[in-house]
């Protein structure tokens, strides 16, 4: 039986009734039905065909302009491979081979915009064809690509023993409005950016397309402004904990990119500002009783030509640091009573010649703010008070209607001025309510209104508003979903077809059960259930963790069982080092209870240790292959023990240093050198002396030596390692069965970039938040100057033989090899100088200590620091390499070339399959704090 779409029919009139014969009679939904928000054509039979895990992957057809190494399209990849097949998980971390006839979903677009972010033209239309053994996505844009994933993957079902089906299906589809938002206030409530992150995802589900975030209101300024950091300093509810850093708005602007959805921020002024006055003095109006200021203050005072030089100077920033081409200026609300109060502000309105119309002051404020966002090349949106106040507002582009009342009389005025409207009275879900009222949301007839068909088009869409008085994380999911599925499906869908709520009902049932197997929390629609229940954990998780195929030490996914215990080719190959080579570890913290996850692993390897005995590791199972077979000794007991010895070799390889002997006398060595002991400087030593033993102490307590890697290779146990056939002899060590060895080696190497910072004296002096940002700010410099350092004694660097990237092997994409061949030159160009240790650890401080980054507290320390390294490495090079004129500048040459692959590419080559989603700063700053 064919099922298409056509018109609907009906309208929402007995909504219990008709819901209650829903749930008794079990009306199920049709698998192509069961896509929200309806698509605009769509054909669909009963003839299905079976999807095998083992035997699916997406690939990019033939004419698509984008192919591998597509941002967008490859995460896309990944992503909706675990949605689709969220109980899978592979034993060994690989893609199996299997007799199954493959399922290919071949995608084409028709532009490239993989490394662009999505525009309010961008155009979201595809089509989508399902048949035995294939399906095809063709779309205009990469945007219309990732809508088109997660139609089909709406479109998989499992039936009652667990398999895998999709139907036959042909789908043209594109969104009604090109404007469809949903708006979070994190000023009334601080959200956290994982909720955010998680609130996207929500989003794509439902192919929103826009996230308004309004960051900063009267109650906090949570925002963390490098031009204005007493901003958030003071005016954020905690200045540590309740900020949103410039990491923080990078990792959502990024997060929301690969998912097609913009970031508009609003920064709402005048009025909405009275945080923004605790750390800008003379930006708010003071307010006066009888003459006398009362102590209080009111909006933005629109007198002082300060005010204006400092919005020109704030949204500067907010331009650079949001792509987005729009942003939102507010100007909603404004109490004038304290405008009123200023003697001051009254006689600027004199001579303005505003008189007592107060609408007017804030129509010049507005008009002064859209000159400055204009000439940031910003389209400004503003919310409808300031139109009301004056229709004939010639700079106004786009206006946001949000009062209640006959709103569709509001959008018909201002289409008939001639400009833009995004609807958002009906779409208030702050408040609580029951939530079969989502059919209120849904009887919205954004176009209803007597106009011109020129005019309808100015209604580009609409959006759902989130205000944060009583809505934090705690109840922002329930709160949002799945009412707001109820204004995706009216600014996406055919309005003829979606006219019935009865029709809805069940479809939305269906969907809400979709959401909560993908970890949305979504309210109950009304009596029922759903087959997979909501889990306080991802579905994936949850069923991994009930079959045991997690790693038992770290959480990450197990590739079979290592020593004993389900474990990751990581945990297990550090098992294995550390028992052959009788390694001895002391506690980071000093509490041996260091957090031991997949995002925490390798901060704390003497708590990883003691979690691997602990979870049952059998030490007396590791065989050590390159000595005569004998068994290690590892206990618990001695993870605390002190690690002189390997502290005075320590001691005596930096002594024997030609440049370290120049510049400071070595101390005696004996026994008696403990873990504490520190290299003596000579009587008086200069700045520059005193400098150079802190790069060398630090360069010794951080190396990673490249066996580490070696005996990295090959841990795992699995039949499918022992089985390789002939043919796979070709492939480097470092093939995707065992590219758990290059993910952990890349792990290890950053951690011991940020331990060599860390043990910098000059660098421990600098204050807290300075020594932070410059770690976020050259953390892949450090990273790849570590990594050439560890190669250099070997013929290649193993980690640049890297197979598979990406977090899911299944989807089978490779990594963009452009990339890696990049870094292959820039590794030979060190290669090609011999860049010596001394070197390697000048040229680190250079990229360290960069005085241009800014919020730096002390820049002038920064840049002291920077001269040093520089003054050290020609000292260095006049003494060890004499007839060498030309070596310095080489090396410094050298520098640019670490940025030729840019610090995100960096994190989605060599981290992203270990950290998942945690956003590299907050690692960063994990490490360094632990």
């Amino acid at each position: 039986m064919n099922v298409a779409y056509g018109p609907g029919s009906g309208r929402y009139t007995r909504p219990h009734f008709n819901l209650l014969l829903l749930i008794i009679f079990g009306l199920g939904v049709d698998p192509a039905e069961g896509v929200w928000p309806l698509p605009q054509a769509l054909t669909s039979s009963t003839e299905r065909y079976p999807l095998k895990p083992q035997a699916f992957y997406f690939d990019y057809g033939s004419q698509s302009v984008a192919q591998r190494g597509c941002s967008v399209l490859d995460a896309a990849f990944n992503r909706y491979f675990s949605i689709i097949f969220p109980d899978y998980i592979s034993a060994n971390g690989v893609l199996q081979i299997t007799e199954d006839k493959p399922f290919i979903v071949k995608i084409s677009v028709d532009h490239n915009e993989c490394e662009s972010y999505p525009r309010e033209e961008s155009s979201e239309k595809y089509n989508l064809s399902v048949s035995a053994g294939r399906a095809y996505l063709n779309a205009e844009t990469v945007w219309g690509a990732v809508r088109g994933l997660e139609t089909f993957s709406q479109l998989v079902y499992q039936d009652d023993f667990g398999s895998y089906f999709v139907n036959k299906t042909e789908i043209e589809d594109f969104p009604r409005f090109q404007f469809r938002g949903i708006l979070l206030d994190t000023s009334r409530h601080y959200l956290p950016v994982q909720t955010i992150l998680k609130t996207l995802d929500a989003m794509a589900y439902s192919k929103f397309n826009v996230f308004h975030w309004h960051i900063v209101d009267d109650p906090s300024f949570p925002y963390q402004s490098y031009t204005f950091p007493d901003l958030s300093n003071k005016g954020a509810f905690h200045p540590m904990t309740h900020i949103y850093a410039q990491s923080d708005v990078r990792s959502v602007i990024s997060y929301a990119r690969l998912r097609g959805i913009r970031v508009l921020p609003e920064f709402d002024s005048p009025g909405h500002t009275k945080s923004w006055g605790k750390g800008q003095p003379n930006l708010l109006t003071p307010c006066y009783r009888r003459g006398i200021p009362s102590g209080t203050f009111g909006p933005v005072n629109p007198a002082l030509q300060s005010t204006y030089q400092f919005m020109e100077r704030l949204f500067e920033e907010v331009s650079s640091v949001f792509p987005d081409s729009y942003v939102h200026l507010g100007g909603d609300e404004v109490d004038f009573s304290c405008w009123r109060s200023n003697p001051y502000v009254q006689a600027f309105m004199q001579k303005m010649g505003f008189g007592t119309d107060f609408t007017k002051l804030e129509s010049f404020y507005i008009q002064k703010i859209v000159n400055i966002t204009s000439l940031l090349n910003k389209t400004s949106i503003v919310w409808q008070d300031i139109f009301d106040y004056n229709e004939q507002h010639s700079s106004l582009s786009v206006v946001e209607v949000w009062k209640e009342g006959c709103y569709l009389c509001e959008v018909r005025r201002v289409v008939k001025a001639g400009l833009r409207v995004i609807l958002a009275s009906p779409w208030y879900l702050d408040q609580p309510g029951p939530t079969h009222n989502w059919a209120r949301y849904y009887t919205v007839w954004p176009l209803a209104f007597k106009g011109t068909e020129e005019q309808k088009k100015l209604v580009i869409g609409g959006e759902v508003c989130m205000w944060g008085e009583y809505v934090d994380a705690t109840n922002l999911g329930p709160r949002l979903w799945p009412r707001a599925n109820a204004a995706a499906e009216r600014l996406w869908s055919d309005e003829k077809q979606t006219s019935s709520v009865d029709k809805a009902f069940p479809r939305l049932q269906d969907f809400r059960c979709k959401l909560l197997r993908r970890g949305v929390q979504a309210e109950p629609l009304y009596v029922g259930h759903c087959k997979h229940e909501y889990q306080e954990h991802s579905s994936v998780l949850g069923k991994a963790l009930s079959q045991g195929l997690l790693c038992k030490v770290c959480s990450d996914s197990s590739s079979g069982k290592h020593y004993g215990i389900y474990a990751c080719n990581g945990c297990s190959g550090f098992f294995k080092r550390s028992v052959r080579r009788r390694l001895i570890y002391r506690c980071q913290a000093g509490t041996g209870r260091c957090p031991v996850d997949k995002a925490h692993r390798n901060q704390c390897q003497a708590c990883r240790l003691k979690k691997c005995l602990q979870a049952g590791m059998n030490k007396d199972a590791v065989q050590n292959e390159r000595q005569p077979r004998s068994t290690a000794h590892v206990s618990l007991d001695s993870i605390n023990m002190d690690t002189s010895k390997e502290h005075l070799a320590t001691t005596q390889e930096l002594a024997s240093s030609p440049t370290y002997s120049s510049v400071i006398c070595r101390p005696p060595l004996s026994s008696s050198v403990t873990s504490s002991a520190t290299v003596t400087p000579c009587t008086n030593p200069s700045n520059n002396h005193r400098f150079m033993v802190s790069l060398l102490t630090a360069e010794t307590c951080a190396k990673l030596e490249p066996e580490e890697v070696e005996e990295n290779i090959d841990v795992t146990t699995s039949d499918s390692a022992r089985d390789r056939t002939p043919s796979d002899s070709h492939m480097s060590p470092f093939t995707s069965s065992c590219s758990e060895s290059v993910y952990e080696t890349s792990a290890r190497l950053l951690f011991m970039s940020v331990k060599w910072a860390k043990n910098l004296p000059v660098f421990a002096h600098l204050p807290f938040r300075d020594q932070v940002i410059l770690l976020e700010e050259a953390w892949s410099e450090m990273f790849l100057l570590c990594a050439i350092q560890w190669s250099l004694p070997m013929d290649s660097c193993p980690l640049l033989s890297l197979q598979d990237p990406s977090p899911t092997h299944q989807a089978k994409i490779r990594p963009p090899t452009a990339d890696l061949r990049i870094l292959e030159e820039v590794f030979n160009r060190f290669r090609t100088l011999a860049v010596d240790p001394t070197e390697f650890a000048c040229l680190k401080a250079i990229v360290l200590f960069k005085p241009e980054t800014r919020s730096l507290k002390d820049p002038d320390q920064v840049e002291n620091l920077q001269d040093q390294s520089q003054v050290l490495l020609g000292q260095h090079i006049h003494s060890m390499y004499p007839n060498q004129a030309s070596r310095f500048g080489r090396l410094l040459l050298l520098l640019p070339s670490l940025h030729f692959v840019g610090s995100e590419k960096i994190e989605q080559l060599f981290f992203h399959r270990t950290i998942g989603s945690t956003p590299m700063e907050k690692l960063l700053c994990d490490m360094f704090k632990n």
